[in-house]
């Protein structure tokens, strides 16, 4: 509306300048063409504007409908872990309570045994159904089983090239992480929220408050862990994977049990391994298990071990 007013001054002020008759009827018309653009212009611009304003009402509908969707599969996945939850629960509470007998090794089943500890234990290995079972295998840090366990393969890198889990620059990036996290734990991402892989203190705990003992159980090796409750578990000597080898296997003729903690070797004093290396534990057969000390030790994150979960109410 401005520009039209000024125009309308500006061609008025020509008229009034003395010139021929056709000359003022010329700017005459150039008015009226003027004035017809200037409004052909004026309903442009308001259909423009009419048009932003139903594009935003779309973006803000469309908004509105992400933010619905993206809050129920929130509380879907929360449904859906909180099921998984009670499944375990209504597992261990069949086996322990509708029995009538402690949950032992020859209950079938994954569930969750109470040994009295800070922690409950799982009755079998990650990938297995049946406490003699041998289980999948997996590298440190890593949710699925392969074929190929070493430094090349490894998700996190390795010695100088470590992307996660690091405690010193002279191996990689620092992150000053020392447990996994929930989505790196195999045992959360497989099982469910309530379960985990155990820590090196949770180990620790097992080997110093319960009874080990070396036996075969329905054929396979392995160790009886019996707690002061009565209840047990049967970790049986399932090996370890190197490259596409499996070493020390049940059929092997020394059969040893490799079982990851969910720690990693945090410590870089004298004659330290680093933080390539996390903690594992080792069962030898012939192992003589004194009071408060851990059977745990340093391994090479890459290599494939068994995993036993916890579960922490």
């Amino acid at each position: 509306m401005l520009m039209k007013k000024i125009l309308t001054i500006i061609l008025l002020f020509l008229l009034c300048l003395p010139g021929p008759a056709q000359s003022k009827k010329d700017l005459q018309a150039t008015i009226v063409r003027l004035e017809n653009q200037i409004a052909l212009l004026e309903n442009q611009v308001k259909s423009l504007v009419s048009s932003v304003g139903t594009q935003k009402a779309i973006i803000d509908s469309q908004t509105a409908l992400l933010e619905k969707v993206s809050s129920s599969v929130e509380e879907n996945e929360k449904q859906i872990a909180a099921l998984r939850d009670s499944v375990y629960r209504l597992k261990a509470t069949w086996h322990s309570t509708q029995l009538n007998t402690p949950a032992t090794i020859e209950t079938p089943g994954i569930y969750a045994v109470d040994l009295g500890l800070s922690v409950k234990w799982a009755s079998c290995n990650l990938g297995a159904s049946k406490p003699e079972d041998s289980g999948e295998y997996f590298a440190w840090g890593e949710t699925e089983p392969k074929n190929d366990y070493n430094s090349s393969t490894y998700k996190w890198g390795s010695y100088n090239t470590i992307t996660k889990y690091n405690t010193d620059s002279s191996y990689g990036t620092v992150d000053n992480k020392t447990v996994l996290d929930p989505e790196d734990d195999v045992a959360h991402v497989k099982l469910g929220s309530m379960w985990r892989m155990p820590t090196d203190d949770e180990w620790t705990e097992l080997t110093t408050k319960c009874k080990w003992t070396w036996i075969t159980y329905k054929g396979v090796k392995g160790y009886k862990v019996t707690s002061p409750n009565g209840n047990s578990i049967f970790l049986p000597a399932a090996g370890f994977r190197y490259d596409k080898t499996l070493n020390n296997g049940n059929d092997s003729s020394l059969s040893v049990g490799h079982y990851w903690s969910s720690s990693l070797n945090a410590y870089l004093g004298p004659g330290a391994d680093g933080p390539e290396f996390a903690f594992g534990v080792i069962l030898w057969p012939d192992i003589d298990i004194p009071p408060h000390s851990p059977l745990c030790s340093n391994s090479d994150r890459h290599c494939g071990y068994s995993v036993r979960p916890v579960y922490e109410e």
